[in-house]
């Protein structure tokens, strides 16, 4: 066989190969694309506390605080364990099972919560430390922490018609286009009702009620304490107990 021979066998080889590589990359992008989006919560641990990202189900979260220091997420819709659960910083998330997962939870931490896109509701545990920081997604979502739990929340709806109430703390409770429903409870909150006809709730602390923002609100009610409100004139309804009112037309 003479070297042109060879040489053309070589290259007709060669284009073999490059199809069947391309072959199955696109079907690997095609079983990449057909692949759905996780529907529940994916969960993971970090230095600075744990954090949540929800999926397109409807979600019901609850934490558990153990009294080993770890907290255990459960989510109806599902959990899974974002990160190792023996990495070397020794922070980390394993899964029980579909629902479950145990993550390491320092005492200084904190818990990060992104919301998806389904009607998701947020429970955690009364003796929950830190702070709970986060949003609401594109669905109607519930944050309501436990009477007595001393979490500072600072959360901010989205889309739908949230809800959104605090504790014991000094809460910053703000709404998003939706008529929401923000309620800060004990401590000194400032609460910020965004765009919609929302309903604004102090508590027993000196609340700052913010609803000027074009919009007729539904209530606005400072309760106890030594409150103010910030309101559109003409437009939202008189406050309730707050004792100094400011009004923009």
């Amino acid at each position: 066989m003479t070297s042109n021979h060879l040489r053309r066998m070589a290259r007709t080889l060669a284009g073999v190969v490059l199809v069947a590589v391309g072959l199955a990359a696109g079907a690997s992008q095609a079983t990449m694309r057909a692949e759905p989006a996780f529907p529940g919560s994916a969960v993971s641990s970090e230095q600075g506390g744990v954090r949540i990202v929800g999926g397109d189900a409807d979600s019901a979260i609850e934490t558990d605080v153990q009294s080993d220091g770890t907290i255990v997420i459960t989510d109806l819709a599902g959990v899974s364990a974002a990160n190792d659960p023996f990495p070397e910083d020794g922070f980390g998330c394993m899964a029980f099972d579909s629902t479950r997962a145990r993550c390491d939870f320092p005492s200084d931490g904190g818990l990060d919560a992104f919301l998806g896109a389904g009607d998701d509701v947020l429970a955690t545990d009364r003796a929950q430390p830190g702070q709970l920081v986060g949003t609401g997604g594109s669905g109607s979502d519930s944050v309501v922490l436990p009477m007595g739990s001393e979490v500072h929340l600072r959360f901010r709806g989205n889309k739908g018609a949230d809800v959104i109430a605090g504790a014991s703390a000094n809460d910053l409770l703000r709404g998003g286009p939706g008529a929401d429903l923000l309620r800060g409870r004990a401590g000194g909150d400032v609460i910020n009702g965004k765009k919609g006809g929302d309903r604004l709730f102090g508590g027993s602390g000196d609340d700052s009620l913010h609803a000027r923002h074009g919009d007729r609100d539904k209530r606005i009610d400072c309760a106890r304490g030594a409150d103010r409100a910030a309101v559109d004139r003409h437009i939202d309804p008189r406050p309730v107990g707050c004792e100094d009112v400011r009004r923009r037309s």
